[in-house]
C-alpha cells in the first residue's frame, strides 16, 4: 500500500514482466545509432525542465491530498528520473499508476546511476542526484540547468565510471 494524506492507493507494479533476453542484455558492443541502443545499455539519466521533472505540481494536491505538495518536490516518483522503487513493486509519475522511465531502465541495469530518490530540493545530491529541473523552470532556464548538469558531472567522480 503506499498512503499520502488522506488517500490510500494500491502499489501497482509489473511483477515479472519480462521482455525477449537477448533483446534487453546490454549491447556487444556500443551503439552508434540510436535505433541500437537497447535498455540494458542506459547507464546513466539526467534531467533537466521544470515542475513535471521535479513531480511538483498541483497535481500532487489533489492526488495525494496535500497543500504542501505544490512546494514539495517528490522527485522519486518523476517519469524522467524518478527511482524510488523497481518496476516489480511501484510504478511511478505524477500519478502512480504509470511506469517511470528510470523504474523500466533499472530492470534492465541494476548499476543505472542519476535517477532521483524521495522528496528534496535540487541541492540535495542524496535525493536529486542528477535531476536539476526547478519547479515554475522557463525554456531559458534550461542552458543554466545544463550546465549544472556538467557541473556536477566533473565534481562528483562516482558518475566517472557510468559515462
Amino acid at each position: 500500500m503506499f498512503i499520502a494524506g488522506r488517500l490510500v492507493l494500491d502499489d501497482l507494479g509489473a511483477p515479472n514482466y519480462q521482455c525477449d533476453a537477448t533483446l534487453m542484455k546490454p549491447s556487444k558492443k556500443i551503439p552508434t545509432n540510436v535505433n541500437s541502443v537497447r535498455p540494458a545499455d542506459i547507464k546513466v539519466v539526467m534531467a533537466l525542465g521544470d515542475s513535471l521533472t521535479v513531480c511538483s505540481n498541483p497535481a500532487i494536491v489533489l492526488l495525494f491530498m496535500n497543500p504542501l505538495g505544490v512546494v514539495l518536490q517528490y522527485r522519486g516518483l518523476a517519469f524522467q528520473a524518478g527511482g524510488d522503487k523497481t518496476l516489480d513493486e511501484h510504478v511511478t509519475i505524477p500519478s502512480p499508476h504509470l511506469t517511470g522511465l528510470s523504474d523500466v531502465l533499472k530492470k534492465y541495469n541494476p548499476k543505472l546511476f542519476g535517477y532521483s530518490n524521495g522528496i528534496g530540493s535540487p541541492n540535495v545530491w542524496e535525493v536529486a542526484r542528477l535531476n536539476v529541473a526547478m519547479p515554475g523552470a522557463e525554456a531559458h532556464d534550461l542552458p543554466g540547468q545544463a550546465q549544472q548538469l556538467v557541473g556536477l558531472l566533473q565534481a562528483h567522480p562516482e558518475v566517472g565510471p557510468y559515462i
